[in-house]
């Protein structure tokens, strides 16, 4: 028989009722079986794409095993709060049975938070090497016409160490559109990189700035948060614990609280230390991370090292860096931006009310008009000096280094322009005849990774 429970943070349905503890047991027991299957399906999934597992291949095949695994773990919190619930009613509330229940529940809830987030990380790595498939699609068909491209260069190659300076000019011109077509390709793949760094720098600002008002390192903070999470708690609840704290007058490092609180065996007494040092909100809340004890939270800390979650103090800074300067740039372009139209306002204001009074018959509309005009010719004459003047550094920094370089060049070329035509003409055919012999088998292997 089944029955609805309620909604909850780790609602997964229908509660499963069976016909006495036996019958849980066996329904735990096959749950296990089939978890021991699971987990077995994955580590050969990932033995067969060694070298290669991030391949789009390997991670749907990863996917679809985490999402049975996902399922396995709900099923087993269904049937779990099933078998408390029987116990309650047969041994009542404060009974062994019932514990033993309640601690095999909370397991099993921080089990199903661990394999949720291993299969929301599956679905991230599934979409990026998606996307990066199908940038990978224009390549080829990229890659198809720079084939042609490279036939063709061949071909014409031929009698390639017979040509003159002009001719070998020509060709070097021909290799660069080939090139050009190739970076097409890659420009795809280019844009994700810099929205990766954008996304990456704004997660490691609010990292940075979140572990500031909570008084710990970054790193901290993020370990902090993955073990709270995987109990329940959200990231504000963390800030608010830590707000209480410092607010109290306790001289004590947030992590050293949490663990003092959570190496209290009795839970009134863990409870009442948690209410005085966190609030009784933030105690309430945080109460399914401190009933774990200090040396499982300390586990659930260093497994957000482990799995790689944690991004390290400097990398947090960087994007905190980073993400200021970014925005020191926006906010200075806006205002240039802002400024220089302002600089046009008066005039255009004139024009369009200048042309409003041309269709509407008034008099002095062609003046109006001229005025405006001449008001934003005036604003562009007040602006000219500025922009000369930044061009005028560029240009002096690039006319003092000029000389030196050309000077460099032309003696260098001078001397050795013999044997650069003869090498130029050695290099550009044997990399001709390297990229058309082998082109097929470079696309195939990038295919085969991707």
């Amino acid at each position: 028989m089944r029955k609805i429970g309620s909604k909850s943070a780790y609602d997964v349905g229908a509660t499963i009722y069976l016909d006495g503890e036996k019958e849980y047991k066996q329904a735990c027991a096959e749950i296990n079986k089939a978890m021991k299957n699971l987990n077995g399906e994955m580590k050969l999934t990932k033995s067969e794409f060694i070298g290669n597992e991030d391949s789009l291949k390997s991670l749907k095949k990863q996917y679809e095993i985490q999402k049975d695994i996902v399922a396995q773990n709900e099923e087993r919190i269904r049937t779990l709060n099933g078998a408390l619930e029987d116990a309650k009613a047969k041994y009542g509330e404060n009974s062994r049975q019932v514990e033993k229940w309640e601690e095999q529940l909370r397991n099993a809830k921080i089990q199903l938070n661990q394999s949720r987030a291993e299969l929301e990380k599956l679905e991230d790595q599934k979409k990026f090497v998606k996307q990066l498939s199908e940038s990978f699609k224009d390549f080829k068909e990229q890659a198809a016409k720079v084939k042609d491209a490279l036939n063709k260069v061949t071909s014409a190659g031929k009698g390639l160490a017979k040509l003159e300076l002009k001719a070998v000019t020509t060709s070097v011109k021909g290799l660069g559109v080939v090139a050009g077509a190739v970076a097409t390709g890659a420009v795809a793949g280019g844009a994700a990189i810099v929205n990766f760094a954008k996304d990456a720098a704004a997660a490691g600002d609010e990292i940075d700035k979140a572990s500031l008002r909570m008084g710990v390192s970054a790193e901290k903070f993020q370990e902090l948060r993955y073990a709270a999470g995987l109990c329940g708690a959200e990231m504000d609840v963390l800030e608010d614990a830590a707000k209480t704290l410092r607010e109290s007058g306790e001289k004590i490092d947030f992590t050293k609280a949490i663990k003092q609180v959570a190496s209290i065996k009795d839970e009134s007494a863990r409870s009442q230390e948690a209410m005085e040092l966190f609030g009784s909100e933030a105690a309430h809340k945080l109460g399914p991370m401190l009933a774990q004890g200090t040396k499982k939270i300390e586990e659930m800390m260093q497994a957000a090292q482990d799995y790689g979650i944690v991004m390290s103090d400097e990398a947090v800074a960087a994007s905190a860096a980073f993400n200021d300067s970014l925005s020191t740039m926006q906010g200075t372009l806006s205002n240039i931006k802002n400024s220089m139209s302002a600089e046009f306002m008066p005039g255009l204001t004139e024009v369009m009310d200048g042309i409003t009074a041309l269709f509407t018959g008034q008099d002095g509309a062609v003046d109006m008009i001229s005025g405006g005009v001449q008001d934003i010719a005036n604003a562009i004459d007040e602006l000219l000096p500025q922009i000369e003047t930044i061009l005028s550094a560029v240009v002096s920094v690039i006319s003092e280094l000029a000389p030196t370089i050309i000077n460099v060049l032309v003696s260098g070329l001078s001397e050795s322009l013999p044997e650069i035509v003869k090498a130029a003409v050695t290099i550009l055919s044997t990399l001709v005849t390297a990229l058309v012999e082998n082109i097929d088998d470079i696309i195939s292997a990038a295919d085969t990774l991707i």
